[in-house]
């Protein structure tokens, strides 16, 4: 009964072909796009003989003048004045088996003029499994009489399998596994393709009526089908791609392409593709007929995840549903994700300086300058915090650095993160950027660097002296300035320089250098980096922003 459903399917796309949204073949087509993903069956001679003895089956026949041949329906309808015949034969395994078989079938002089759709390639692979030769690659060079053996008992294994009903059972299970993919394609390649196409005759309302004819025909096939049914033909199909290629991660990334572009992938690995492509157009039908999800491609076949873990890689448990936008997360545990991972807000050139120079063109961070302005005047926040909230719905990390001696500054940051309008860290430097994080001896060695060549020579010791007590960067500047006899502001080369002067200490490379208590820059630029390379979407999901220290915390169980 099931199998009678799908075959009025096949009939009603027989009588309009142009609902299928990928091409149909003719044999040397279809010979060239298999070989084309490492199934070789010599050209389109061969195919058209495979089919003739029924192992491989057509999706349409066309023919000039009517025919009688068992298992093929003329259905009703006309491709201009040609006749449109069903391929319904199932095949029948010749008593002494296949041996020789296509070379005792002379040439085709009828009209008949078989088309396949391109997922009769799973067809063409599993006959291929079947017929390939025997033998390892170091059979020759390691006993090459061995090799006439090893043919001889091919040979023979052959002529019995092949002559079996057992045999014959599985080449009509193959063709009817392809047969349901085909069935199912069009009212689910949209969503797989994501664009429509239509022949001349149709427009863009008409086409979308036969795909959604396809749907409503095929919910009722499905569900008399089975759910057991339809999870077993995909398991086969994710095993079968597995055998191909087992570049899982690839696999993912490939299926996230432009379709255009996936489709014209070639070699075993396109092949694999394809078999995820037909076991996609299986789930879709099947998700809409039974109103539920079914496990993804990457879950089937020898495919295992524990509970939570597509989550943790890919930032979802539905990749394939999400598409790129859904993906960034995995994107970035394979080091391909080249956007904007952190943004991180600062008060001034000096941080933009000191990051750059310790960051060294780190990419996925972009840095902002506030310049102080965090709140206005009556109390209410600028703009920077409707940023932070841009920033989640952009899915990318809030990284804020702040002058502890700017309390009102520190309380928007706080009331943002507690209200849920920010997610990553803050930062804060007590007083401020450069006292908290740079020793006075680190300071004076970046300023001496920055001085004109005629103040170069300025007494260290000297400036040293002067500038103890500054209680934040600017009153030690203007320290220095008073020693040397010069003007130092804050700048980008004043933040550069002071992290080349803290190199030493940073590195560990002082003997007797030891943490500053309010040293927060270490961390600020592991978080950065660590940032880069983290999952946004798994990172929301287990961690929330602490409105008090700026640290992340584990979201509470339920959470």
């Amino acid at each position: 009964m099931c199998d009678e459903r799908f075959e009025e399917e096949r009939r009603a796309l027989a009588r309009s072909p142009e609902a299928w949204q990928l091409e149909l073949f003719n044999p040397s087509e279809l010979s060239k796009f298999a070989s084309d993903r490492d199934v070789s069956w010599s050209n389109g001679e061969t195919v058209e003989k495979l089919w003739r003895l029924g192992l491989v089956r057509a999706d349409v026949v066309m023919a000039d003048a009517r025919h009688e041949i068992d298992g093929m329906e003329l259905v009703n309808g006309h491709a201009g004045d040609q006749l449109i015949y069903l391929d319904r034969r199932r095949f029948q395994a010749p008593i002494s088996g296949l041996g020789s078989k296509l070379g005792s079938i002379g040439s085709d002089k009828s009209s008949l003029a078989p088309r396949f759709h391109r997922f009769r390639y799973y067809i063409m692979l599993r006959l291929a499994s079947v017929f390939e030769h025997c033998g390892t690659l170091a059979q020759f060079l390691v006993y090459d009489p061995g090799m006439a053996r090893v043919a001889e008992c091919t040979r023979d294994r052959l002529s019995q399998w092949t002559a079996t009903p057992e045999f014959a059972d599985l080449v009509n299970r193959w063709n009817h596994q392809a047969e349901v993919a085909i069935a199912l394609e069009p009212g689910t390649a949209v969503a797989i393709l994501g664009r429509v196409r239509f022949s001349l005759s149709d427009d863009e309302d008409s086409i979308e009526r036969k795909l959604d004819l396809n749907r409503s025909r095929t919910r009722p096939m499905i569900i008399a089908y089975g759910r057991a049914a339809i999870e077993t033909l995909r398991s086969e199909l994710g095993f079968r791609a597995h055998t191909l290629d087992q570049n899982t991660n690839l696999h993912t990334l490939v299926r996230l392409m432009r379709s255009d572009e996936r489709l014209k992938i070639r070699g075993a690995f396109g092949g694999c593709i394809e078999l995820l492509s037909m076991a996609e157009v299986v789930r879709r039908a099947a998700e809409w007929a039974f109103g539920e999800r079914l496990p993804e491609e990457d879950e089937i076949g020898p495919a295992t995840w524990m509970k939570g873990a597509r989550q943790l890689i890919y930032g979802t448990d539905r990749v394939f549903d999400s598409g790129v936008d859904g993906a960034r997360d995995f994107f970035t545990s394979i080091g391909i994700d080249r956007g904007v991972k952190v943004r991180c807000y600062v008060e001034g050139y000096t941080e933009i300086g000191a990051l750059e120079c310790a960051l060294g063109g780190l990419g996925g961070v972009e840095i902002i300058n506030l310049r102080g302005e965090f709140v206005q005047a009556r109390g209410r926040g600028l703009a920077f915090v409707e940023s932070l909230a841009h920033d989640i719905e952009q899915e990318v990390f809030s990284v804020v650095v702040l002058d502890g001696d700017r309390r009102d500054n520190v309380r928007a940051v706080k009331a943002a993160a507690r209200e849920g309008r920010m997610f990553g860290r803050f930062f804060i430097s007590e007083p401020d950027f450069e006292t908290a994080n740079f020793t006075l001896d680190e300071m004076v060695s970046a300023a001496l660097e920055l001085l004109p060549p005629f103040d170069s020579d300025v007494d260290r010791n000297l400036m040293r002296s002067g500038a103890s007590g500054a209680r934040s960067g600017q009153d030690f500047l203007a320290r220095i300035g008073n020693v040397a006899g010069c003007r130092l502001s804050k700048s980008k080369e004043w933040g550069a320089s002071l992290v080349r002067a803290a190199m030493p200490r940073l590195r560990g490379e002082l003997a007797t250098a030891t943490k500053l208590k309010s040293e927060v820059f270490p961390e600020l630029v592991d978080v950065l980096f660590r940032a880069t390379g983290s999952g946004y979407r798994r990172s929301l999901a287990q961690v929330r922003t602490d409105p008090e220290t700026g640290r992340l915390v584990r979201l509470e169980s339920g959470g």
